[in-house]
């Protein structure tokens, strides 16, 4: 890509590798940087589905799935963001939090009013902020 293409909608995407067509429509991915392991929403389903069939992968640099169900048990998850050893995920009206660990789900905190929750990010305090796609309030602070 040249400079001058940037902005103009002009890109070119070198594939470096991809995994095997094992995840169920996944959503979103974040990098654990202190892990160097890649965190693999799948939502198994339709995006506003409560199925209990959504998971977490695992996934290495190298785009091998290293753990397919990693964290089950969940509907349509989306964004995702980690503080210490945990991981936030959004999951329709819930944001649920899961040992980095053990992969267990430690805590589920219900979104009142939510109807579509979509990415999460986490500030140096420890705060956990979720985006609501569907609702009057845009944004839920656990």
């Amino acid at each position: 890509m040249k400079a001058s293409d940037v902005g103009r909608g002009i890109y070119k995407v070198d594939k470096q590798w991809q995994t095997k067509k094992d995840l169920r429509v996944p959503e979103s991915v974040l990098y654990d940087e202190y892990r160097k392991v890649l965190y693999a929403s799948n939502i198994n389903g339709r995006p506003m589905e409560k199925n209990g069939q959504g998971f977490i992968s695992k996934v290495s640099l190298d785009g091998k799935i290293e753990v397919l169900k990693w964290a089950t048990g969940l509907h349509a998850t989306k964004g995702s963001a980690i503080h210490k050893n945990k991981l936030y995920v959004s999951d329709i009206d819930h944001l649920i939090e899961i040992d980095i660990k053990t992969g267990k789900i430690l805590s589920k905190y219900p979104a009142t009013g939510a109807k579509f929750l979509n990415d999460v990010v986490t500030d140096a305090s420890g705060n956990v902020y979720v985006t609501d796609m569907s609702s009057e309030n845009s944004e839920s602070t656990y």
